[in-house]
């Protein structure tokens, strides 16, 4: 669900566990649906938890939050109930570009070239036509809880949606969906992988129009194309050449909103080459590279056979204050982020320019000291005198795209590295 925060109830209730779970199916159904949200959300879900009785406003919120604690992972609930129980969904993920790894197309053969794109800074989607009868069909019978588990697996696959990376339902987007539907019958494709994007539409205004599910506008929607960059078939490809040529042979200009994100070109596995051609591309106002392995050309799951190719950003900033942890989260008592000032020098279209910075860092930071570089949480956050206006050194991916209300840029993806007592700003 999308509820960060479960609202305590005010009274105990006298429904049990059983009485009540179809009705908390529905109500995850609508959370996750987004078909209720904000305070309408919090009401929703208090309301129910008064309704129910004492063991179980101790169970209800744990799911919620999904803290169960229990042992019981995905892969688990799967083999209880059924394949459609648990909706595992998993697209192609990248790991980032080692140039001293040693990429292997088999034991004893290395990559020698790379199918290589742009990479785009948008939202991720995919879409993939599931049948709900197969996975009814693997439903297990469980007296008095077969018709629940039923009613879950067909409200977890129907409609078959655009989603982001997570798995989350993309809404407001049936014009691309009906030109999916038209590639998929057209060429025999059962799955499409792209990213939600426009050039010149900066990322923050990107999400903004994408994560939208209420009030929708529909010429904010329209804005956004679907770049394809992979496509799936019931008989596999048998390397990364066949499903590039595959993509190749389509006629794109029937699509308004369907795009070939670019001709894939090969690139040697060559790290000055490969760094060349990403800074050429941050120059063009892009995020980086993507190499695709040249055999396998799309796994579910993270991987080496995608691999990022991005700047890593490093800055030395003040530390000007800290953040508690959400109060119920796993920061709770801790630091949640540290708030960081200083200047950013970034290359924007091969022009270097200076931002004056302000954001939260809250990543970074170990759960325990390992070793004796490690930092922890609880180090800086019982020690806050001591780091307050001392210096960090900042890795980050780049910058925001719009200042705030006082004119600061925030940090993208920042990540505490070290402090540095041997400097000064």
């Amino acid at each position: 669900t999308y509820l960060n925060k479960v609202p305590k109830p005010a009274m105990i209730g006298s429904r049990s566990f059983r009485q009540s779970f179809d009705d908390f199916v529905n109500l995850c159904c609508d959370l996750n649906d987004r078909k209720i949200t904000g305070n309408a959300a919090k009401d929703a879900v208090k309301n129910f938890l008064d309704s129910v009785d004492e063991e179980s406003q101790l169970v209800y919120p744990k799911i919620i939050k999904k803290d169960l604690k229990a042992g019981i992972a995905e892969k688990t609930l799967a083999k209880a109930f059924g394949d459609g129980f648990v909706n595992i969904f998993e697209v192609q993920l990248g790991e980032a570009y080692d140039p001293e790894r040693k990429y292997k197309i088999t034991k004893t053969e290395e990559v020698k070239a790379w199918f290589v794109s742009t990479k785009l800074d948008g939202i991720r989607g995919f879409q993939e036509d599931y049948d709900i009868n197969e996975k009814l069909n693997n439903c297990p019978d469980i007296a008095e809880y077969t018709d629940i588990i039923e009613g879950v697996i067909r409200k977890q696959w129907a409609g078959n949606p655009l989603r982001t990376r997570n798995g989350n339902k993309i809404f407001g987007f049936d014009h691309i969906l009906n030109e999916i539907i038209d590639l998929k019958t057209r060429y025999g494709i059962t799955f499409v992988d792209g990213e939600l994007y426009e050039m010149g539409i900066p990322f923050q205004t990107i999400t903004s129009y994408v994560n939208a599910d209420k009030n929708i506008i529909p010429e904010h929607k329209e804005k956004i194309k679907f770049y394809v960059f992979a496509i799936g078939r019931r008989v596999w490809w048998k390397d990364t050449y066949e499903m590039v040529n595959r993509m190749r042979n389509i006629d794109w200009s029937r699509y308004k909103y369907l795009k070939i994100h670019q001709d894939y070109e090969l690139i040697p596995n060559d790290p000055d080459l490969i760094y060349s051609k990403m800074i050429s591309a941050i120059d063009q106002g892009l995020e980086g590279l993507m190499l695709r392995h040249p055999v396998r050309c799309w796994v579910r799951g993270r991987s080496h056979d995608i691999v990022k190719v991005k700047p890593v950003y490093e800055g030395d900033f003040e530390v000007a204050g800290f953040e508690q942890g959400k109060p119920d989260g796993e920061n709770a008592n801790t630091l949640g982020a540290m708030i960081v000032i200083g200047q950013a020098k970034m290359s924007i279209k091969g022009k270097t320019k200076t931002f004056p910075i302000r954001s939260e860092v809250g990543s970074g930071f170990k759960k325990k000291k390992e070793k004796e570089t490690d930092v922890t949480r609880d180090e800086v956050w019982n020690n806050r005198r001591d780091w307050q206006s001392s210096i960090v050194e900042i890795h980050f991916s780049g910058i925001t795209d719009k200042p705030d209300k006082d004119g600061y840029y925030a940090l993208r993806f920042g990540r505490f590295y070290r402090r540095r007592d041997d400097k000064r700003l």
